[in-house]
């Protein structure tokens, strides 16, 4: 699935940040002698980029390394601390709402996470995620903005984010998976709420068995590393959770994620994981395959939202590193940046699917929201990435 750039291996301040990640999830006291060489401007810096600073920053306290950046790390733990306290208290509110309004709901992703991991508020968040239908979309819509929040972004096929600052974000879905972009994922869950179970004690809220809860968060996580990419709480999130629910029913696990062609890419996470967080890790080190390691790689290299060049990259149809693209293929995925495909359209620009006279202004209508939405950074970056593809 990954080739491993021959520019790239795991170098040392790849393996010093994996070694806080191990020393965090499994609770255990860092060796002063392996953090001291340590660079922690570097390693602090990837941290952030993964939304694991609270969780880094925590070990290097804990080690006792006399450091200047010690303020830092005690106010990197201090926002999650305080961030987890507010999104706790948000979730409490969205739940009294949607059961007072019999709007079924279901949280979603890593807010559910937070319960695997050793101390409170180490599993940094960056939002909410909160699935519900097309009337409980409407409905949420109103009860957010008027608690403060902000309409940021509204896409018409999948979710509506919003925001209150100055850190809160809820992303309310309508779907699990976009059909254009994932059309296998999207059919699997076409009915999600006739496979969900009922939250003990509420009469709105839904959960997944802890098996689909799983496969959700692998077939979550495999979207992303085929697209831009997916940071390292990927492995964090797999290693606990596979650690604490011992009893799965693996053997369904394996055979709906064979069917959606993902068996491949859970058993690289999940060995990964299992490699590079044990407990013996942390004392001996941990050996990878090639594959392993490319893998590992692409998920340190992309960071937490992933990088615009891999997104490009697969969307040309390599997802691998180190393979030439055709020259033909930046003027193809331009192409089909300006006019997307029927059911792109169908779902995320109803007008112009209806009114097929209109499609010509589609690139123009893009070209403007984007501008709207960020001043056009995001076609800037996207150019950027682009050139950099050789």
């Amino acid at each position: 699935m990954y080739m491993q750039d021959s520019k790239r291996e795991l170098n040392r301040h790849d393996r010093d940040f994996l070694y806080l990640l191990c020393c965090a999830v499994n609770d255990l006291q860092p060796d002063l002698k392996r953090i001291g060489p340590m660079n922690p401007e570097i390693i602090m810096n990837m941290a952030d980029q993964h939304g694991v600073s609270a969780m880094t920053a925590g070990v290097l306290i804990r080690s006792g390394v006399k450091s200047s950046f010690r303020g830092e790390w005690k106010q990197s733990i201090d926002q999650a601390q305080r961030a987890a306290v507010l999104f706790a208290f948000e979730r409490s509110a969205i739940e009294d709402y949607c059961e007072r309004n019999e709007i079924r709901y279901m949280f979603l992703k890593g807010h559910l996470f937070q319960q695997y991991y050793p101390v409170y508020g180490m599993r940094e968040m960056a939002d909410i995620d909160i699935l519900t239908d097309a009337s409980g979309c409407g409905l949420l819509k109103q009860f957010l903005i008027d608690r403060g929040y902000t309409l940021e972004n509204t896409d018409e096929s999948n979710h509506d984010a919003y925001h209150k600052p100055p850190l809160l974000n809820i992303e309310v879905h309508s779907r699990l998976f976009r059909r254009e972009l994932e059309p296998g994922f999207a059919e699997y869950y076409q009915n999600v709420f006739d496979r969900l179970l009922p939250v003990s004690g509420k009469k709105q809220g839904c959960c997944f068995s802890r098996e689909d809860f799983y496969i959700y968060h692998i077939l979550h996580a495999v979207k992303h590393l085929h697209y831009g990419g997916i940071g390292v709480k990927a492995l964090t999130d797999t290693c606990l959770f596979r650690r604490k629910e011992k009893d799965l029913d693996l053997q369904y696990i394996k055979r709906e994620l064979r069917k959606l062609a993902a068996d491949t890419e859970e058993g690289l996470l999940a060995k990964i994981a299992e490699k590079v967080l044990s407990p013996d890790a942390a004392l001996n080190g941990f050996d990878l395959t090639e594959e392993e390691t490319a893998c590992l790689l692409n998920i340190i290299d992309a960071g937490a939202y992933g990088t615009v060049t891999n997104y490009i990259r697969t969307q040309m149809g390599d997802d691998r590193y180190g393979k030439k693209l055709s020259p033909g293929s930046k003027a193809g995925y331009l192409w089909q940046r300006l006019y997307p495909g029927q059911d792109s359209y169908k779902d995320r620009y109803p007008f112009f699917y209806r009114h097929k006279w209109a499609y010509p202004l589609l690139p123009a209508y893009r070209l403007i929201r984007a501008i709207r939405k960020d001043k056009g950074k995001s076609i800037a970056d996207e150019i950027k990435g682009l050139m950099k593809l050789k």
